[in-house]
């Protein structure tokens, strides 16, 4: 019995360790799309380590059977691996690149999971250290939710309740108001309106009469009859007097017109006659005036 759970412990611890070697590898041969032109051996060996974890998933009936028809061979056909020489070039690539970037994972996670079970410094621990106490922490945080959910539920409930009283309260205060409303304007309210308007007109329209009247009487007051009947003389004398005044304006403009038509033609006659005059005393003057003396006696004498 006890040969027989050390065997299956084994055999887990196994699992485990080919689980954690795999997923290293994974990571290691892992490419992105600009460093794959230049990693081809790593991406030929994340295919084949595609290939391995497919057939170590799915279980086969047959030890020949092979899952999806994937198998090493291929997938160096895939990739057209066919060249021996290339073949064995990968190989030694892999095995010379891969193994180092493995146990340097392998290594992190290990001084990671030594960090987290035994810290090295007791003073002041991790806190992933005390790791013993997770469940009850999580026991913990489990009956705090169920307490916030439960206060949850019930502060949904409230809410429920009080937004059903709320709404039923408004609608009874809206038919209310309604009703107040058609009582008050479609009842009282509108035979008040109705008289009260007629009130108004009515005032509006003796206001009017009585602004009338008052306009009249100042009309009486201010200009009687005896005062027009001078302003209407007065009018009429000074209409009579304006309109002689336009006619004797007209008949002087007309006179001032024909004397500046006469008085023009004498002012031209008169400017001609005196250019030709002017004209006449140029030239006798060019006929009387000698030359310019040229000697010394002719100077004298004709001094």
């Amino acid at each position: 019995m006890q040969q027989t759970r050390t065997c299956g412990h084994d055999d887990e611890e196994a699992n485990m360790r080919a689980k954690l070697l795999l997923h290293e590898l994974k990571l290691v041969v892992a490419t992105d799309v600009a460093a794959a032109g230049s990693s081809n051996f790593k991406a030929m060996a994340r295919s084949l380590v595609s290939v391995v974890r497919t057939q170590h998933h799915v279980n086969t009936s047959m030890p020949s059977d092979v899952p999806f028809g994937l198998t090493p061979d291929i997938v160096r056909d895939t990739w057209g691996l066919d060249d021996t020489e290339q073949m064995g070039m990968m190989k030694e690539a892999m095995r010379v690149l891969v193994p180092p970037d493995v146990e340097q994972g392998l290594q992190a996670k290990c001084e990671l999971l030594c960090k987290m079970f035994y810290p090295l410094s007791h003073d002041a621990p991790l806190p992933t250290s005390e790791w013993h106490r997770l469940p009850q922490q999580l026991h913990d945080w489990q009956i705090a939710i169920e307490g916030m959910e439960r206060k949850r539920h019930e502060l949904e409930a409230a809410c429920d309740d009080a937004l059903e009283t709320n709404v039923q309260m408004l609608a009874d205060m809206t038919k209310h108001l309604v009703a107040m409303i058609k009582y008050y304007k479609l009842d009282d309210v509108a035979i008040y309106s109705r008289a009260k308007l007629e009130f108004v007109q009515a005032s509006i329209a003796a206001m009017q009469q009585k602004i009338e009247l008052l306009t009249k009487q100042l009309l009486v007051q201010t200009y009687p009859p005896h005062k027009l009947d001078a302003l209407a003389q007065i009018r009429a004398h000074l209409e009579a007097r304006h309109k002689l005044a336009r006619q004797q304006h007209h008949k002087i403009q007309s006179e001032l017109n024909i004397y500046r038509a006469s008085t023009n033609r004498d002012v031209l006659q008169l400017h001609q006659r005196i250019a030709t005059i002017h004209a006449k005393l140029n030239k006798a003057r060019r006929k009387v005036s000698p030359g310019p003396p040229t000697t010394f006696g002719e100077w004298s004498t004709s001094s």
